[in-house]
């Protein structure tokens, strides 16, 4: 549909790019990269992409092949790191907070992944 074109080029014009060189750190993860612990204490793979940005404004399912970017709080916080595979569809998210569902989340960060088996993209 054309809301999926026109929205991510806004959604790229609103992205800032920036190279980042992801070193494994105290809460890396195995062969290197980031992690978050989690509040139950598990660990959650937030190794970003070579091609990395951030963004105040929800970039939507479609941004550059292998990328990932930050989506930002108002306190410029990170509220989900999204990743985009080779066709530049997102494929996995992760939200840094339960939203103030802690029924529906009680692990946080946790991880959404998409589905587009239907050819409509959705956050599961």
């Amino acid at each position: 549909s054309g809301y999926g074109r026109e929205h991510n080029s806004r959604a790229k014009e609103n992205v800032k790019k920036e190279n980042v060189t992801v070193k494994q750190g105290e809460n890396g993860v195995e062969g290197g990269g980031e992690a978050k612990i989690t509040n139950k204490g598990n660990k959650i793979n937030i190794t970003s992409e070579k091609n990395h940005g951030t963004t105040t404004r929800n970039p939507g399912p479609y941004g550059d092949a292998n990328s990932s970017v930050d989506i930002l709080n108002e306190n410029g916080s990170i509220k989900t790191r999204r990743w985009y595979d080779e066709n530049g569809h997102a494929y996995r998210d992760v939200d840094m907070t339960n939203h103030g569902n802690s029924k529906e989340h009680p692990e946080w960060p946790h991880e959404h992944t998409w589905d587009w088996s239907t050819g409509k993209p959705k956050r599961q």
